[in-house]
């Protein structure tokens, strides 16, 4: 999947392809919980917040596996 929005103060890529794989975990913020979700709860527009695992190629946009993925707003 493609992530694109703007660096932030606790951001270091404004653009990234992310695999997402079997052991990646997804999640959606419910107030100040998370509730699993699976990957067919993400849709384009959606703003959400990842973190990375393992290599990135130092390609633009830089391609990397996803550990977590949350759905946030």
């Amino acid at each position: 999947m493609r992530i694109e929005g703007a660096i932030a103060q606790d951001t270091t890529y404004d653009k990234a392809v992310v695999r997402v794989e079997g052991d990646t975990l997804l999640f959606q913020e419910s107030g100040s919980a998370l509730m699993e979700v699976t990957f067919a709860d993400l849709t384009v527009g959606q703003t959400v917040a990842a973190w990375f695992t393992g290599p990135v190629a130092e390609s633009y946009p830089v391609q990397v596996k996803a550990s977590q993925i949350v759905i946030v707003g």
